[in-house]
């Protein structure tokens, strides 16, 4: 294998290429399978889950994995936080009495700004700042987050 791709680096770069697209494409699923995981839980006399559907979901997230990849990792911040309203708002509490959905209040431009301002203070502290910038990213998110009560069962 070392051979052909020391004889032939134009075919191993476009089979390179295409390798890390099929990899994109496999890690679509995984995706949602491993986040259905973590958010399908009960909490107290509360059950809370995801009220979405595969491919609706999968579609959601290539959408948002080819943005990123078109504007070479530039829009992964913003595309973190439209996956995460997306599957927020997919998000329901449901009791005996009641059902509540989650939400986040999410403002395109200054969120984006905002997480693109701590990612470049990590950068030029060479990681120091990587701790702060984690817990001021997350504080804004979750303070964004809010639960409503959808209706009565």
């Amino acid at each position: 294998m070392a051979g052909f791709i020391l004889n032939h680096p134009d075919q191993s770069s476009l089979s390179s290429l295409i390798f890390q697209l099929i990899i994109f494409v496999i890690l679509i699923p995984y995706i949602y399978c491993v986040y259905k995981w973590m958010v399908n839980i009960n909490y107290r006399d509360y059950k809370i889950s995801w009220e979405t559907y595969f491919w609706n979901s999968c579609g959601k997230i290539g959408l948002e994995m080819l943005f990123t990849i078109i504007t070479v990792g530039i829009y992964m911040p913003l595309a973190g936080l439209r996956l995460f309203e997306y599957f927020t708002e997919k998000t329901v509490a449901i009791n005996n009495e009641n059902k509540q959905r989650f939400g986040y209040d999410i403002e395109n431009l200054n969120d984006f700004l905002f997480i693109w301002g701590q990612i470049l203070l990590t950068i030029v502290t060479i990681g120091i700042y990587y701790s702060w910038a984690y817990c001021k990213i997350n504080k804004r998110i979750l303070g964004k987050t809010f639960l409503e009560r959808a209706n009565n069962i």
